[in-house]
């Protein structure tokens, strides 16, 4: 069986102390067990596919609560990735960014919040730092990223997922599951691409996000669907373990396999139902807004353990 190199350690590629040098406020590492799944995060996808996701400072995670109010420095490091980066480099044309000896920069700001993507050998790196409540310095910014770039490439290169071609949302075998869980296949929900880690994973098939709404005057129900590859069970378990709902309620998940869990949460302008499962190597991860009836979730979920779609 093939050697399999692990990601690195977030403390070999930055420090505390370089993150404070940085930005100011505590430093603090963050444990990635604080992120969420749902739609908008790709971090547990990063993980699953063998990278890395590091935090330091009160929000290092900022994934979590999207806060810019104190210090916080963002590294994810996904291997595998370098087709990814040249088509979408090719079809988004995104600008030219800082020079990094042993990486290739593109697109990236300094402006509230640093941020960079960088290419190195094969993975995709993604840096993002703000310093809350002063001007980041942009050249301590870039020596900060060559100091990552710098560190990534001397250390033992992690292994690649397999990857496989991505999932369609408008596919009929994941809208049809969409109608018998809710009466209709709905509305698809979808975005422009962008050039980032979290669309780079999703064009290598370890990362689906869909989302769906009824549509009419007034939406009766919005549901979003995501998927993460190769996810260990462990990596389930430690998203119930640490993820807090206080103010949900268990809902009935026992046509899921084992392991699944299902939770009815509402909130002070609307509700919403979590399921989680496992499917194979497949974390589906449904998550339903504006209607109560959360049997339609699980149920979707159910359906989705058993489609062809997932691959």
């Amino acid at each position: 069986m093939p050697v399999r190199t692990a990601a690195p350690a977030c403390d070999a590629l930055a420090t505390p102390q370089q993150a404070v040098a940085l930005v100011g406020g505590s430093g603090e590492p963050q444990r990635f067990e604080h992120l969420p799944s749902g739609f908008l995060q790709s971090s547990w996808a990063a993980l699953a596919a063998n990278g890395a996701v590091c935090g330091w400072g009160e929000n290092g995670l900022h994934e979590l609560v999207g806060s810019t109010g104190t210090p916080w420095v963002f590294v994810r490091v996904v291997p595998g990735l370098a087709d990814e980066w040249k088509t979408l480099a090719a079809e988004l044309s995104p600008s030219a960014g800082a020079g990094y000896d042993g990486g290739v920069s593109r697109g990236g700001s300094c402006e509230q919040i640093c941020s960079t993507d960088v290419l190195v050998g094969d993975a995709w790196l993604s840096v993002e730092a703000n310093a809350a409540t002063t001007p980041l310095d942009e050249a301590a910014f870039h020596t900060f990223v060559q100091g990552i770039v710098s560190r990534y490439r001397s250390l033992p290169q992690p292994t690649p997922v397999a990857m496989h071609a991505p999932r369609s949302c408008e596919d009929d075998r994941v809208r049809s599951a969409v109608s018998a869980a809710f009466g209709s296949k709905g509305v698809v929900h979808s975005n422009p691409p962008v050039f980032s880690l979290g669309e780079a994973l999703q064009r290598a098939g370890l990362y689906t996000s869909c989302a769906y709404f009824s549509g009419g005057d007034r939406d009766t129900w919005e549901t979003w669907i995501t998927v993460v590859d190769h996810a260990d069970p462990s990596l389930l378990a430690t998203y119930r373990a640490a993820v807090d709902h206080p103010e949900a309620r268990s809902v009935d998940a026992s046509s899921l396999p084992a392991g699944a869990f299902a939770l009815f949460e509402p909130s002070v302008d609307s509700q919403r139902t979590i399921v989680d499962t496992l499917s194979g190597s497949s974390w589906i991860d449904v998550v339903t807004y504006i209607t109560s009836d959360s049997a339609a979730s699980v149920g979707l979920a159910s359906a989705l353990t058993h489609s062809a779609w997932l691959g």
